[in-house]
């Protein structure tokens, strides 16, 4: 009886906690995540718009890349992002004209695309409020592994250069 109350009794904690792990976040979890340490930051042309480097990692045949957005202003309104960092119309609300450059190799990565023509990035992006920070995503196409850095153009941003990649 005893061994069956020890069993159930994480099942109630979880229970309690609303769904939610009562165990801590380890940190060393914590600081590999998207809200871990940044890479670079810049103003965007647009008032009030920052974007953040977060992480270039490569892995499984694929650069992965992620992003933030934080909207600095206080009284503006939304900022929408429809075609600001997509110029093709079935590419709105995407960042798909985002690309990264291989020094080394002298060449020009876009992002990756599925079967159907859509890009393999954060897509749906809704308007991003006033003091909103929003972490978004993008893949492009494994890198030779003897780049380590890259450059990363995102529209209306200044390059974001000499990248590390982990």
């Amino acid at each position: 009886m005893r061994a069956a109350s020890l069993a159930i009794l994480p099942l109630l904690l979880l229970a309690c906690s609303g769904g939610r792990d009562p165990r801590p976040v380890r940190p060393e979890a914590r600081d590999s995540s998207p809200a871990g340490p940044m890479l670079a930051e810049a103003a965007a042309e647009f008032p009030s718009l920052k974007v953040q480097v977060l992480e270039l990692r490569q892995a499984d045949g694929r650069l992965r890349v992620t992003l933030a957005f934080v909207h600095l202003g206080r009284e503006a309104g939304p900022f929408r992002f429809g075609s600001s960092f997509a110029a093709a119309a079935a590419d709105a609300g995407t960042i798909a004209d985002v690309s990264v450059i291989d020094p080394l190799a002298r060449k020009k990565y876009f992002v990756l695309r599925a079967g159907d023509g859509r890009p393999i990035c954060s897509a749906g992006l809704a308007d991003l409020r006033p003091g909103e920070r929003r972490v978004v995503w993008i893949s492009f196409p494994a890198l030779p592994t003897e780049t380590r850095r890259v450059t990363l153009v995102v529209p209306h941003v200044p390059p974001f250069s000499n990248l590390p990649i982990s």
